[in-house]
């Protein structure tokens, strides 16, 4: 399941890179980038992860603004790259939905 985040609003990610037996991968370093699938824009270019133990995504309120207001969502994908050792590299993709909040019914 996509989480869905509200418009405006900031998180964090952790991220746990392993390698292919499942133990987990002391990094050298990381960054991420943020894409809206829906208008095909970049949101976030590639950007130096500050912790890498674990790799903490910090995702601000300004990178969950709506770009087309007429949306009731936009598609978002977080790319995630991690080095490791001399050559070592994973890369890992995270979706999420950001939620207009023009069209949530108000009480």
């Amino acid at each position: 399941m996509i989480p869905v985040i509200k418009e405006g609003t900031g998180f964090e990610i952790e991220v746990h890179p392993l390698d292919g037996e499942g133990n987990e991968v002391p990094v050298n370093s990381a960054e991420y980038r943020i894409d809206d699938l829906s208008s095909g824009q970049n949101v976030l270019p590639w950007t130096e992860a500050e912790e890498l133990s674990p790799i903490l995504l910090k995702v601000s309120p300004s990178e969950t603004v709506m770009i087309d207001e007429t949306r009731r969502t936009e598609r978002r994908l977080i790319t995630v790259i991690a080095h490791f050792g001399t050559d070592g590299q994973i890369t890992e993709e995270f979706y999420f939905k950001v939620k207009n909040l023009r069209f949530i019914p108000k009480n």
